[in-house]
């Protein structure tokens, strides 16, 4: 692999060149052989590996589509990102649930619930949802953002049943992807 930063002979070119391949890596140019993939038999797990990529890679040209999204990467970029780099990073890239704080919690309205979560690029929004022991919705809503990775909920329904009942907190990041987590209220 060759990397070149002021070649003029392969300035801002970019694609395929005989067996080999061009890319722009930030602001350099580099020349790699072509990988030969003609024979290779993937495995059910590379299937499903390969096409969330392609997920990823429509994700990241809707991106760079959507000015305001653009925008919003063109700030989370580093050094040697694109845009591209940084959407299809963030598409492939799961948020986490850190915490979910149910101390203050005790079954009335107007109680506060804490999530912190975490994303590389960012989470949109937390969902909460408060199941009693059968597994009922007893309420359901969005959590407001605190501050960086940090919601609150605020409960709106009285619950008076608190033995096993469950708090479920689903986040969700930009590109859509959403994990769950949940835990169990214990009765005081």
């Amino acid at each position: 692999m060759a990397i070149s930063r002021t070649n003029v002979l392969l300035h801002g070119f970019k694609g395929k060149l005989a067996d080999y391949v061009v890319r722009r890596w930030g602001e350099s140019t580099v020349l790699s052989k072509k990988p030969n993939t003609k024979h290779r038999k993937w495995s059910k797990l590379q299937k499903t590996n390969r096409a969330r990529f392609r997920e990823a890679m429509a994700y990241a040209r809707r991106v760079l589509s959507n000015p305001d999204m653009r925008a919003y990467y063109v700030k989370k970029k580093r050094k040697m990102q694109t845009v591209w780099n940084v959407a299809v990073a963030d598409y492939l890239l799961n948020p986490s649930i850190d915490l979910i704080d149910i101390r203050e919690y005790n079954g009335m309205r107007g109680e506060q619930i804490y999530i912190s979560t975490n994303d590389k690029y960012g989470v949109a929004s937390a969902v909460v949802s408060i199941l009693d022991a059968q597994g009922l919705e007893v309420e359901s809503g969005p959590a407001v953002r605190d501050f960086g990775f940090n919601f609150t909920y605020t409960t709106v329904s009285l619950n008076t049943c608190l033995k096993g009942c469950k708090v479920v907190v689903t986040v969700s990041d930009f590109p859509g992807n959403l994990v769950s987590d949940f835990t169990m209220v214990e009765q005081t």
